[in-house]
């Protein structure tokens, strides 16, 4: 009673009347209760813990329930974990734990992890699973989807596959709901080719498992794989819903497959599907990277519901292809209908600027992000302005915008400055900037190629060989480009590093007709400094 007592005198000396009269009321009430039956003493206990909601208050209770070895059902020990965990950490939690966990199973267990998964708190559930663990609570089948899908946002692999083995111990391997969400935390963590695994070995899929895979392929960027999973999915005769839809949507985008992406926009009109937000930022978002923005504009105009995103990627899309005046005028179109932009806004609008060469309106957008938005600038924002200022020949001005940032600069400030110097030729800055590139990267091969190239243009051939030995010691290799194309309504992917030889002959003869008309024509290009 000291502790209650204590809390009362403090709350009434600082003139706090309805908390006092709040706390000596459970003091009351839980007085009563320890000298009534059992049953009673439950009953009267969960009604107290229902009205009650200040942490400070609940832990007072908790100190009382402990001493006097209250009886608790199952609600009440749900709320006090809760509350503890949720205001004063995981200590009280575990406390509580300790103290209960005979009267704690795996339906309390199984309960807050669904709750703390939902409400996205996602370290709270992988603390009730720890305290499962450690007090010997057996997890059921309906224990791992919640916390593997936690685990899945948090991307925590090495957990992750410490769930999957506990899943195949315990003989839930089968299990669909468990399966499918070992496909999406493999998927978050990067690792597709497990998901893949999982996904094969599952003896019963719905179309959520099948929608994990495609959007683990489109996240991975392996988008044709994502293609060859909805072919199958069809051809199972799997519904298609929303989810699949936005990441088909998304995998004709990055391949700039065009004739996929309508056939996907016409199956949505032929099947009634709703043009949510979602699906229908996804079909802007497509059109826009296919080249074909007018289409995604005509799209937002039909859309009844839109959100920030969805003038996000129409900005983009027209800053993407060169309508600076568009983009603008997209913003403005946004601002007056009561959107408020946020930094992937203007990263757009400035991007704008930089392909149209607005100096003037970049310097006025990027003063009015914090001034105006209340959006403070990112490193991106002032990435895109030393792009603008160098590209207008205002290296200066560049170099005192870094200066005076308020963020420490990273490879995205000092590449864009670098361009400015490659681009009016100065050696000796484009080599310092390199430097200092593979100091803060080393491991980036694309940072060793530039030197290299550098010093080959300069007929520097000993540190050539140098930045070579560098990199071998160092197993640094360049990422090999790749490019796609769209024949016969099949996507063909070519990546830098595949073997041609099968089709060799007829490769050469196409390359040497393409560098007889370039010649002919006269088309040059300076790609040193892409």
């Amino acid at each position: 009673m000291k502790l209650f007592h204590g809390r009362l005198t403090t709350l009434s000396y600082g003139w706090q009347p309805p908390k006092s009269t709040s706390i000596l009321n459970c003091i009351l009430s839980f007085t009563r209760s320890n000298s009534s039956s059992d049953i009673n003493s439950s009953l009267h206990s969960t009604k107290i813990l229902q009205k009650l909601s200040n942490p400070s208050h609940m832990k007072q209770i908790l100190a009382q329930i402990i001493v006097k070895n209250q009886q608790l059902d199952q609600f009440c020990l749900m709320k006090l974990i809760d509350i503890c965990a949720s205001s004063n950490g995981f200590s009280s939690s575990a406390l509580i734990f300790s103290q209960f966990h005979e009267f704690i199973d795996s339906y309390i267990c199984n309960s807050l992890l669904r709750t703390y998964t939902h409400l996205k708190k996602h370290w709270h559930s992988i603390f009730v699973y720890v305290q499962m663990h450690k007090h010997g609570i057996s997890p059921d089948i309906l224990t791992f989807p919640a916390v593997i899908k936690s685990t899945a946002h948090l991307c925590r692999r090495r957990l992750g596959k410490s769930l999957h083995c506990c899943v195949i111990k315990m003989g839930f391997g089968s299990d669909m709901f468990a399966s499918t969400a070992l496909v999406h935390m493999y998927s978050s963590c990067s690792s597709v080719d497990d998901a893949r695994t999982v996904f094969d070995e599952m003896p019963e899929r719905n179309s959520v498992s099948w929608n994990a895979m495609i959007t683990g392929y489109v996240h991975g960027r392996r988008f044709s794989e994502g293609f060859d999973v909805f072919r199958d999915m069809m051809r199972d005769g799997i519904e298609l819903g929303e989810v699949t839809m936005v990441g088909l949507l998304s995998a004709c985008a990055n391949l700039g497959a065009l004739n996929q992406g309508r056939w996907v926009h016409d199956y949505i009109r032929r099947n009634g599907m709703a043009l949510n937000v979602y699906v229908g930022t996804a079909l802007i978002d497509m059109y826009a990277k296919c080249g074909n923005v007018e289409e995604g504009l005509k799209l937002l105009r039909a859309m009844k519901v839109k959100n920030v995103c969805t003038w996000n990627v129409l900005i983009s899309a027209y800053s993407i292809n060169g309508q600076t005046e568009d983009a603008l005028m997209a913003f403005y179109s946004m601002i007056f209908e009561d959107y408020k932009p946020d930094h992937v806004t203007f990263l757009a609008v400035l991007s704008a600027c930089f392909h149209g060469g607005l100096v003037g309106e970049g310097r006025s957008h990027f003063k009015s992000m914090k001034g105006e938005f209340g959006v403070e600038p990112k490193m991106e924002h002032y990435g895109c302005m030393v792009d603008l200022l160098s590209r207008a020949d205002l290296i200066h001005e560049a170099v005192e915008l870094i200066r005076n940032m308020p963020l420490k600069p990273d490879p995205t400030i000092w590449r864009a400055l670098l361009r400015a110097y490659q681009v009016r030729g100065h050696v000796h800055f484009t080599e310092l900037l390199i430097l200092k590139l593979i100091e803060l990267e080393p491991q980036n091969g694309d940072n060793f190629f530039l030197l290299s190239n550098l010093y080959s243009q300069q007929q520097r051939w000993a540190e050539v060989e140098v930045v070579r030995e560098i990199m071998k010691d160092r197993g640094i290799q360049n990422i090999p480009g790749y490019s796609s194309i769209v024949i016969n309504n099949e996507i063909f992917e070519f990546v830098a590093s595949y073997d041609v030889k099968p089709r060799l002959e007829e490769v050469d003869k196409v390359l040497a007709h393409m560098s007889g008309e370039l010649i002919l024509s006269s088309s040059f290009t300076n790609t040193e400094i892409l």
